[in-house]
């Protein structure tokens, strides 16, 4: 059970790669939640769809790999470039001039990217939990994913290509544990690890493979004034218009 249903969903004809689209809500100003890898899709934005729906348009779309859109078959189809090239399709099919884009931790570089690229369409960036692919990886995480995986891997060892394969359910639960790390967070874990079954380690594999910044994130990108701050909030809210409670989407 949804907490808001889209007023419309759609697909987009990427290079034959379908993209699935809903729509929420009606405003002056438009949101794209912009989907994160690929190990889980949209539905990770179920908590803030409802909320900023009640007062802009929200454009949620789930990512190539996962959802409801297409499986690309090779590395190639799960390059960046092309991935931030989904931000536009998505925003030319839903007539959107210009947006919001919400990014999270993958997707943050590609809105970052999505501004570089065309600022003009780009209203504002919201960016949680940023990867970037211009620093390194933490202590830790630095292992190649490609040597063969030991018999029983323990904490990061688990991100391993030949393990995935092995038992990608326990990698899912692993990797998403780390994501929903806050006491109390066991329901948006089981929903994490839910959608994660919705991908496979064969896809999962080949959007790590293709991850390559070249020129995908140039530095001045961060700098450059297309990209700026969102300081300034919507001056009707839920707790003005309605003392009720609000409930929490399930």
């Amino acid at each position: 059970m949804r907490a808001k249903l889209p007023l419309t969903t759609g697909t987009v004809d990427r290079d034959g790669v379908q993209l699935h689209y809903e729509i929420y809500g009606e405003g002056d100003h438009t949101i794209v939640f912009v989907p994160t890898w690929a190990i889980i899709h949209s539905r990770c934005w179920k908590a803030q769809v409802p909320y900023f729906s009640d007062f802009c348009r929200v454009i949620t779309y789930d990512p190539r790999g996962n959802g409801k859109s297409g499986r690309p078959a090779t590395p190639e189809g799960y390059t960046l470039d092309k991935i931030v090239d989904d931000v536009f399709a998505i925003l030319d099919e839903t007539e959107t001039e210009k947006a919001i884009l919400v990014g999270l931790s993958l997707s943050s570089g590609v809105v970052f990217a999505a501004a570089e690229r065309h600022p003009e369409r780009v209203e504002g960036i919201v960016s949680i939990g940023a990867w970037t692919p211009i620093v390194p990886r933490l202590p830790g995480r630095d292992g190649d994913p490609n040597l063969p995986a030991s018999a029983d891997p323990k904490g990061w060892d688990k991100y391993n290509y030949d393990y995935w394969r092995r038992d990608y359910a326990d990698f899912t639960d692993f990797f998403l544990a780390k994501v929903n790390s806050e006491p109390h967070s066991t329901k948006q874990h089981e929903d994490a690890v839910r959608w994660a079954a919705d991908g496979d380690a064969e896809m999962l594999h080949m959007t790590d493979m293709a991850e390559s910044p070249g020129p995908f994130l140039p530095k001045p990108a961060i700098n450059r004034s297309v990209v700026r701050c969102l300081s300034s909030t919507p001056r009707t809210t839920r707790s003005r218009r309605s003392k009720a409670p609000r409930r929490l989407p399930s």
